[in-house]
């Protein structure tokens, strides 16, 4: 019998959670980076400390001039020195995205989508329309056809 393990929030056997590994490890080996280098999060300097940012944690981002908010699902948020577009470097884009030219989104904490807006916790965020086609491509949608 196989066994079966969780990753990402997904089952998969334990011949596919190898595979999955080894390619994680292809990837970080190409790039130059360590095997054991973390890619969950990454770390921002707080006082005398690098405090680990975990991007399961980070809801949206919002630019503030050559600082960028961090908000985070517990409510808190911290303030970076680095524009929103250095951060947007370090988010995966597989779970963050753009949504206009002052905020990023966790595309997982998205719960509700009308019109231009999507919201997060009952907070809406406006999508620009040069963002719109790409933001809304993320969701998967069931409409009644017509």
């Amino acid at each position: 019998m196989e066994t079966f393990k969780k990753h990402n929030g997904l089952t998969m056997s334990a011949n596919s959670a190898i595979n999955t590994a080894s390619r994680e490890t292809e990837i970080l080996m190409e790039a130059g980076l360590p095997v054991g280098y973390v890619i969950d999060g990454f770390f921002v300097k707080q006082d005398e400390m690098m405090v680990k940012i975990s991007y399961s944690e980070i809801v949206w981002v919002e630019a503030g001039g050559n600082y960028s908010h961090i908000h985070f699902k517990d409510r808190a948020h911290i303030s970076v020195v680095h524009n929103i577009g250095r951060v947007a470097e370090m988010l995966p884009k597989r779970y963050f995205t753009r949504i206009n030219k002052s905020e990023i989104v966790n595309l997982h904490y998205v719960n509700k989508l009308c019109g231009n807006l999507i919201y997060i916790e009952g907070r809406s965020f406006a999508v620009a329309s040069n963002y719109k086609e790409y933001v809304f491509s993320c969701f998967n949608i069931l409409v009644r056809r017509k």
